[in-house]
């Protein structure tokens, strides 16, 4: 981040008790002078058809299938992210996934890289704050999953090829 940008950032988070909000920091940005002003889509036909595109977004996520895996209910996304529509952005079916194991098994390396993601930033921000004891052996286990989750990928595609 560029430190005219960080400062700004951080008078503004100062001068509102150490918070930010996207609705502010826009707010912030809009003059054109602004150190924020030049981070921002400011051409509204572009800005609005990126502003869609993240609402057909959050539409596809918030779409959910129930299923019973007796004695439990579990509740998954209806659609994930597709990793065969790769360079595009795609979503695919829990539908299509029980019928593709190779593509499951790909969707769920997807699913551990992204809480592995989260789990990194959590461990940060845990040695940041001096609590970092229980999270470094979740962090050990997710990956561990992911690693044999991956190594299925690898031998199903070597007995393919």
């Amino acid at each position: 981040m560029r430190s005219q940008t960080k400062k700004a950032l951080d008078e503004l988070a100062r001068r509102n008790r150490d918070r930010l909000t996207p609705k502010g920091v826009v707010a912030a940005a809009r003059p054109v002078r602004s150190p924020l002003h030049r981070e921002f889509t400011w051409d509204d036909k572009k800005a609005g058809e990126m502003w869609r595109e993240d609402e057909a977004r959050a539409l596809i996520r918030s779409y959910e299938v129930v299923v019973s895996v007796t004695p439990f209910l579990v509740k998954a996304p209806m659609y994930v992210r597709d990793p065969s529509a790769a360079p595009e952005q795609g979503y695919i079916s829990m539908g299509r996934l029980r019928d593709d194991e190779d593509l499951a098994r790909e969707v769920l390396i997807q699913e551990f890289d992204r809480a592995l993601s989260a789990l990194r930033r959590a461990k940060e921000v845990a040695h940041a704050l001096g609590m970092s004891a229980e999270i470094e052996k979740l962090h050990w286990d997710v990956q561990q999953l992911s690693g044999r989750a991956a190594q299925h990928v690898v031998r199903a595609q070597q007995a393919t090829a």
